[in-house]
């Protein structure tokens, strides 16, 4: 089962993508527009407290847009969108009509399975207003099959039942004997 699950999910890993127009969700914008996307690391092999690093390529078709915020959506393999990070306000290059830039997730506490991530670009004030440039769906995929980062400690058993994240409970939860 575990073999067959692994020889499933590393077929499925997508680590570099050239953005096409089929890969853009309809009616945005496109002031600001996502032109290749690239997993950095070892997507076939990733712990859960691994960082999850993108090198994004973008496009600036409008040059009085000076900051955005970038959203990482994460989707399970039965696309169920379940993780969002969205970056703090980013400076846009006032100087280039094509930039790169790298996203970094840190703490995602993604347990084991084969993941897929969507990626917007825009303002996002949760508090006030939201305003999306681009986005594109399940553009780069990865797999998480490891406990810790150290390659020796892999996952012996996740059943999904017990949900989508692992977090270390001794980081997160603390016990008092009373």
């Amino acid at each position: 089962c575990v073999d067959r699950y692994t020889a499933e999910s590393q077929s499925d890993i997508v680590t570099k993508t050239l953005i096409k127009e089929e890969h853009h969700y309809p009616g945005f914008m496109h002031d600001l527009e996502f032109m290749e996307v690239e997993m950095l690391g070892d997507a076939h092999n990733m712990a859960t407290d691994d960082d999850i690093e993108l090198l994004i390529t973008m496009r600036c078709n409008n040059h009085s847009v000076k900051q955005c915020n970038y959203t990482f959506y994460v989707n399970d393999s039965s696309n169920q969108r379940i993780l969002q990070f969205i970056s703090q306000p980013t400076k846009v290059p006032n100087d280039a009509d094509i930039y790169k830039i790298k996203l970094k997730i840190t703490d995602h506490c993604l347990a084991c399975g084969l993941y897929y991530i969507a990626l917007e670009v825009g303002q996002k004030d949760l508090a006030t207003a939201v305003l999306n440039y681009d986005h594109v769906s399940n553009v780069l995929s990865f797999n998480i099959n490891r406990l810790h980062s150290n390659p020796s400690i892999g996952y012996a058993v996740w059943n999904r039942s017990w949900g989508g994240f692992y977090i270390d409970e001794g980081k997160k939860i603390t016990t008092e004997l009373l």
